[in-house]
């Protein structure tokens, strides 16, 4: 069979020709590449940076939706398998209660980091702040004065402050 009249012939791998007005000849490929590559290197930076962050989005959210996919398909398995008037349903959620309780507490322990840091930079700017004895290790009262008593009042006042904020929020 020749490959004119082949079923197959449509499936050859066939060159690019273009269009001349003597009729048909082959493409150039040198003349459209150098079009084709004339783009700023910014400009390719930025794209590539946008890809790299859209594709870091995608990965998280696809990571969300694959643990709310297995929460659902337990939660699907744990009501295929108990039965109405069973204790399953009281285990279920107990363990819903305990997840959202410990994602409580590992928000609050969170919050807690965050104000520990804050209190520490308080600390920091109120040492800093305050008099400076010459010596090291020397608390005494001649040496600090009245100051350090205002500096007490300072620190407290600001503990306050931050406790007072963040109960707001």
């Amino acid at each position: 069979m020749s490959p004119v009249l082949d079923e197959t012939a449509g499936d050859l791998p066939v060159r690019d020709v273009g269009l001349m007005s003597g009729g048909l000849m082959p493409a150039a490929p040198g003349l459209y590449t150098q079009r084709l590559f004339r783009f700023p290197k910014e400009h390719l930076e930025d794209l590539c940076l946008r890809l790299q962050e859209e594709n870091n989005v995608l990965r998280q959210h696809t990571r969300t939706q694959e643990q709310r996919l297995r929460r659902m398909s337990t939660r699907l398995i744990r009501l295929r398998q108990t039965h109405p008037g069973s204790s399953g349903m009281k285990e279920r959620d107990m363990e819903d209660t305990i997840q959202g309780l410990e994602a409580r507490v590992a928000m609050l322990e969170s919050q807690k980091g965050a104000l520990q840091n804050k209190l520490s930079l308080a600390k920091q700017h109120i040492m800093d702040l305050g008099g400076r004895t010459p010596y090291k290790f020397s608390k005494g009262v001649s040496a600090r004065g009245r100051r350090g008593e205002q500096i007490k009042l300072r620190f407290k006042n600001i503990v306050f402050i931050l406790i007072v904020n963040k109960k707001i929020e």
